[in-house]
C-alpha cells in the first residue's frame, strides 16, 4: 500500500519585551474572539507539564507584556503516563478542568481536531495579521494535515532529521560529498566506499545508525516510508510487509549491513544520547546526562563514521565548546555538515524525517478565549522566537525554531541547516496510524527477523513472512483493544 534550551541577561529580555509590546494585541471585531488590551484583566487557565516549567518558558516573560492577566497552570503529566492513550487522557482534562490553552502532542492535537474539542484559528491569524509566512512550510503543511485541513494551533518548534557527514573522512578516502536530495540507494553506496577492515577504534563505518536505534528494521522503514510504503491499513486492521515492494527494501538493507558498511544497533544503543527522532511535545523539561566517556562511546561523534541520518537535536551536541573531538587530533573538533535526509528518487521534495514540537491551541469552550489568543500570539510570535534563536530556552524539546527569521537569526556558522526544513512534510506519511501499543511489539518483531537475516539464520522471504504472520496478530489484537476502549468510553 503507497503514499500513505537560559543564557542572555535580563536586561537583553526587557529590552526586547519592551521594544514589541503592543505589537500583537488583538484588533478589531473578529468572529470568535474579542479584542484584549495589555491593561485588561483575566484569569486564564493553560494545560501544560507543569507551573514551573511553563513560567520559566512563557510565563515570567508574558507576565511582562499583560502584567493584570494571572495564569493558572494545570498539570498535564498524568496524560502522559506510561500506560496511558495520551489523547483520551487529554480530552478527559479538557472536559474537567476546562482549560483555555492546551500544548499538545501531534496525537493529541489530530485527535481534538477531529472531535470539533479546538477553536479554528486561521480567521484570527488573518483579523490580526499574525505572519504565517513566516512558518517554515513543513510546520504548516503538517498542521492542516493532522487538523483535517484547517489551523487549530501552531507549534513554535519543530524537528527534523538531515544526513550528517564528517568532512574529514570524506577528505582522507578521497570521497565526494552527500548532497541534498540524494536518494537512499545512493546514499548507501557511498557508504561502501569506505574501508571496513579497521579493529577497535580504527574501525569506521560509512553510514551510522544513531543512539537511540536499537532495530536493525528501522532503516528498511525509513527508506520504505520515503518510498511512500505503508505496512498498516489502520481503518482495516491488515499489515502488508510479505510484499515484493518490502522484499526489495529488505534485501537492499541486509546486503548494507551485511557489507559492513552500515552499523548495525543493538540493544547497546538504548538509552544512548538523543536522537533518531524529532523533538517531543510533552511541554516538560529534556534531561540528557552527558557522561565522560559520552562522545568517545558515540560512532559518529567520535569522528568513526562517514556518515548519520539523526534529528536536529544532535546539533546542541555538537555545539558543545570542545566536547566534540575527532578521535586522530584531540584538539581538533569534528568537521561536519549536514545535507537533507536521503530521499526516493521519484519524489524527491519530500521527507517523512519531520515533526513538531508542542502545538499551542485554545479549546473550543475555553471560557476566556480573547485573553488566551494573545497568550497563543505570545508564544508562537516573532519575540520569543527571536529570544529562543539567541539562545534563551524557549519551548518544549523541539531544537529549531519554526520561524524562518528566526532560524536565519540562529545559524551563522555557514553551516547547511536549511537541510532540516527544505523538504516538504510527506503528507502520506503524517497521516498514517497504528494502534496504541502496536509499534512496540512491531520493532520487537521486525528487529528479531533483521537480525536473523543479517546473521545468516533465515532469508529475506522467510523474515518477512514472519513479520506478517506476527505482526497481523499483534495489529489484529491492538486494534480490538483499541475498539473495546472506544466502545467503553462512548458507553460512560
Amino acid at each position: 500500500m503507497k503514499r500513505i534550551w537560559k543564557t542572555a541577561a535580563a536586561a537583553t529580555l526587557i529590552a526586547v519585551l519592551a521594544a514589541g509590546c503592543g505589537s500583537e494585541s488583538g484588533s478589531g471585531t473578529g468572529n470568535t474572539f474579542k479584542s484584549f488590551d495589555a491593561n485588561d484583566k483575566a484569569t486564564i487557565k493553560v494545560a501544560y507539564m507543569d507551573a514551573e516549567a511553563f513560567n520559566m518558558q512563557y510565563g515570567n516573560l508574558f507576565k511582562m507584556k499583560f502584567p493584570n492577566v494571572t495564569v493558572e497552570v494545570v498539570s498535564t503529566r498524568e496524560t502522559m503516563g506510561q500506560g496511558v492513550d495520551p489523547a483520551e487522557a487529554m480530552e478527559e482534562l479538557l472536559d474537567k478542568e476546562k482549560p483555555d490553552l492546551v500544548m499538545l502532542t501531534p496525537a493529541q492535537y489530530e485527535a481534538l481536531a477531529a472531535d470539533g474539542k479546538l477553536a479554528e484559528l486561521e480567521a484570527m491569524m488573518k483579523r490580526d495579521k499574525f505572519d504565517l509566512d513566516d512558518f517554515v512550510p513543513a510546520v504548516t503543511d503538517l498542521l492542516r494535515v493532522k487538523g483535517g485541513g484547517k489551523l487549530y494551533g501552531m507549534a513554535p518548534t519543530f524537528g527534523g532529521k538531515a544526513l550528517y557527514y564528517n568532512k574529514d573522512l570524506f577528505d582522507k578516502y578521497g570521497v565526494p560529498y552527500p548532497t541534498d536530495q540524494m536518494s537512499w540507494e545512493d546514499v548507501l553506496q557511498l557508504a561502501r566506499r569506505f574501508p571496513t577492515d579497521g579493529q577497535g577504534d580504527a574501525r569506521i563505518y560509512g553510514l551510522h545508525q544513531p543512539s537511540g536505534v536499537t532495530n536493525p528494521f528501522e532503516l528498511a522503514t525509513s527508506i520504505g516510508m520515503a518510498k511512500g510504503l505503508a505496512f498498516v491499513d489502520y481503518d482495516n486492521a491488515k499489515l502488508s510487509v510479505n510484499t515484493a515492494d518490502w522484499n526489495k527494501v529488505a534485501k537492499l538493507v541486509a546486503d548494507a549491513y551485511k557489507s559492513g558498511s552500515v552499523s548495525v544497533p543493538s540493544a547497546q544503543n538504548a538509552g544512548g544520547l538523543p536522537g533518531g527522532g524529532g523533538g517531543g511535545a510533552s511541554g516538560g523539561k529534556t534531561i540528557v546526562m552527558i557522561g565522560p566517556d559520552t562522545f568517545k562511546n558515540d560512532v559518529f561523534l567520535s569522528g568513526r563514521a562517514a556518515m548519520m541520518v539523526d534529528s536536529d537535536s544532535t546539533i546542541n551536541l555538537m555545539g558543545m565548546a570542545g566536547k566534540v573531538k575527532a578521535p586522530s587530533d584531540s584538539s581538533k573538533p569534528l568537521n561536519w555538515d549536514v545535507v537533507t535526509m536521503p530521499v526516493d528518487a521519484s519524489n524527491p521534495d519530500v521527507s517523512s524525517g519531520f515533526t513538531v514540537g508542542q502545538i499551542v491551541a485554545i479549546p473550543a469552550q475555553a471560557a476566556n478565549p480573547s485573553a488566551a489568543w494573545e497568550l497563543w500570539k505570545f508564544i508562537n510570535g516573532g519575540e520569543l522566537a527571536k529570544m529562543g534563536s539567541q539562545g534563551i530556552m524557549i519551548g518544549g524539546n523541539g531544537t529549531l525554531p519554526s520561524r524562518k527569521s528566526a532560524l536565519q537569526a540562529k545559524f551563522t556558522d555557514g553551516r547547511h541547516m536549511e537541510a532540516f526544513y527544505k523538504l516538504k512534510a510527506d503528507e502520506s506519511s503524517l497521516a498514517q496510524k497504528y494502534p496504541a501499543g502496536f509499534l512496540e511489539q512491531w520493532n520487537t518483531i521486525a528487529g528479531e527477523q533483521m537480525k536473523a537475516v543479517i546473521s545468516g539464520g533465515k532469508t529475506v522471504e522467510d523474515a518477512l513472512k514472519t513479520m506478517q504472520d506476527k505482526g497481523q496478530e499483534q495489529l489484529s489484537k491492538t486494534k480490538l483493544e483499541e475498539k473495546n476502549k472506544q466502545e467503553q468510553k462512548e458507553a460512560k
